[in-house]
């Protein structure tokens, strides 16, 4: 006797176009900037927050976080996140950290001691895989996402034979071509003076953009204020086309 395979329920066709989302809590963000800015206390502001901590920090703050002790550990708390009810947004922090574990997982998990001992790219392919399924999870759990990165920046030469110097991430480029199509936001947090500002769209000398239409409307940096809190009031106010700004303008400076 043949076993019964049941098959999904996969929703049909939907014929009414979808409202875009009004809330922030459910948007996907990739926040990058020196080490020691405030990444972490401005996230710790957003709704109901949980940290998926890949590297130490957060110990001066009350948080709820789980630190990640490796790969397998992430997976294991993203099944339960998936299901939870709890939270709002959940902080992944470092993406630097988070894809070595993942290296780490895929070398260990098929017995070789680097992912070049497994022919024909294969290790490489098997890490794109884990991490892009991991993230894309995570991001369709129904939660907002912000993953954090730290800066650097390096000189490159423009088409028409210019030497320019860019601000990214630090994450490894497996991580950013995975990451970066998959984020609705991603912002450089900075020094401008003795402030802070994040910066929301970019140039060819900072990575920085969004794909949200009807917000951050005539947005293309925002204050960091005075606090934590403040950056994170503004952030939102900008989002909500709410932010009450000077003359537009998209400073040069590179913090």
């Amino acid at each position: 006797m043949k076993p019964t395979i049941t098959k999904p329920a996969y929703p049909g066709l939907q014929h009414e176009k979808s409202k875009p989302e009004e809330n922030l809590a459910r948007y996907s963000i990739l926040l990058y900037g020196q080490e020691k800015i405030g990444k972490t206390t401005f996230a710790a502001q957003f709704s109901r927050p949980y940290f998926f901590l890949f590297e130490p920090g957060g110990k001066a703050l009350s948080l709820n976080k789980s630190d990640i002790q490796d790969w397998g550990h992430f997976r294991y708390l993203l099944k339960q996140m998936e299901t939870d009810t709890k939270y709002d947004n959940v902080i992944f922090d470092t993406a630097d950290v988070a894809i070595f574990m993942c290296e780490k997982y895929i070398i260990e998990t098929n017995g070789v001691s680097d992912l070049t001992d497994m022919d024909f790219g294969k290790g490489w392919r098997a890490l794109r895989s884990e991490f892009a399924s991991g993230i894309t999870r995570l991001i369709k759990s129904g939660k907002g996402v912000l993953f954090t990165s730290h800066a650097t920046e390096k000189e490159y030469k423009t088409k028409d034979g210019r030497k320019v110097t860019r601000i990214f991430p630090t994450m490894s480029k497996q991580a950013r071509e995975i990451l970066e199509p998959l984020v609705d936001i991603w912002a450089y947090y900075r020094y401008s003076g003795t402030s802070r500002e994040i910066l929301l769209r970019g140039d060819e000398e900072v990575a920085a953009g969004h794909r949200t239409e009807n917000h951050f409307r005539g947005i293309d940096v925002v204050p960091g204020g005075k606090s934590p809190k403040e950056a994170y009031d503004n952030f939102l106010a900008a989002f909500e086309n709410k932010l009450e700004t000077q003359e537009k303008q998209q400073p040069k400076q590179k913090g």
